[in-house]
């Protein structure tokens, strides 16, 4: 994980000296070295950010390759943006990791089995006084949670968000999957809910740790943008013709940046 790491951030800075100077060889090998890595050590990878990571890594080779149809500058930010995904994704479950191995053996295993499907006080349960899921049914309970959860109001989702918060780990899947909710507001409720278990879950600690991660790597990018803005500003047309398209495209995709890093942070907001 560590060399994965290291060299999406020699990719990243690649991408950046490769807008400057259009030359893009370097950097292509750079970007493929990602994802050879990935594929040859994927055994050793987390499931859980499996996914995540190859997507990253294959859109960064097509981003940086010349049948793209992308204009240079396009290509070099694009594939800049893939690779600081990747290491925001590899950092946060670097600071998942290093809050684990702070617990002591077992007492993270003893709170999920005391606090897992607690039933709420109105629900029925069947098959005695256990409400263990193996020794007893409870009727509504997390299913209906999960159903009113579906629902297309945001009341109601965000209603369900806070039920399920009663079902122990069961529920936190629940709630951890509505942080990729299409709605900020969804989002943001779940966020508030999770941050209240943030110090003894390693789940919820390294989902959040993923969001500020990612508003870091955003800001970050921006801040590239900015000083190549100024690079470009400073060059004459007649050295380089599409500087203009150059800027405005620029203009665009910060503008998508920036939309996504205002999502992001509404996200946290408390």
């Amino acid at each position: 994980m560590r060399e994965l790491r290291r060299l999406a951030q020699i990719a990243y800075d690649g991408a950046w000296d490769s807008y400057e100077t259009d030359l893009f060889s370097d950097t292509k090998y750079e970007v493929s070295m990602v994802l050879k890595y990935y594929l040859e050590n994927t055994d050793r990878i987390p499931l859980y950010i499996q996914a995540e990571l190859l997507e990253c890594a294959q859109d960064g080779c097509s981003s940086i390759s010349s049948s793209s149809g992308l204009p240079n500058d396009v290509r070099a930010r694009k594939t800049a943006r893939h690779m600081a995904r990747i290491c925001a994704i590899i950092d946060a479950y670097f600071a998942e990791s290093e809050l684990h191995s702070q617990k002591q053996d077992g007492s993270e295993s003893n709170d999920l089995q005391q606090s897992s499907y607690v039933p709420k006080n109105d629900d029925a349960v069947l098959g005695g006084l256990e409400t263990h899921p193996s020794t007893a049914f409870t009727l509504g309970g997390l299913e209906g949670v999960k159903q009113q959860y579906q629902s297309s109001s945001t009341e109601l989702q965000i209603a369900a968000l806070q039920k399920a918060m009663n079902y122990g780990e069961l529920g936190i899947d629940l709630v951890l999957m509505a942080l990729e909710n299409k709605k900020i507001e969804v989002q943001n409720a779940a966020y508030r809910l999770l941050k209240s278990k943030e110090g003894d879950n390693s789940r919820v600690k390294q989902a959040i740790q993923k969001i500020f991660n990612l508003i870091e790597a955003l800001e970050d990018h921006l801040t590239h943008m900015s000083e190549h803005e100024s690079f470009i500003n400073s060059l004459d047309p007649a050295d380089y013709r599409s500087s203009a398209q150059s800027l405005e495209s620029m203009r665009e995709e910060r503008e998508l940046i920036e939309l996504e890093l205002r999502e992001a942070k509404a996200i946290v907001k408390l």
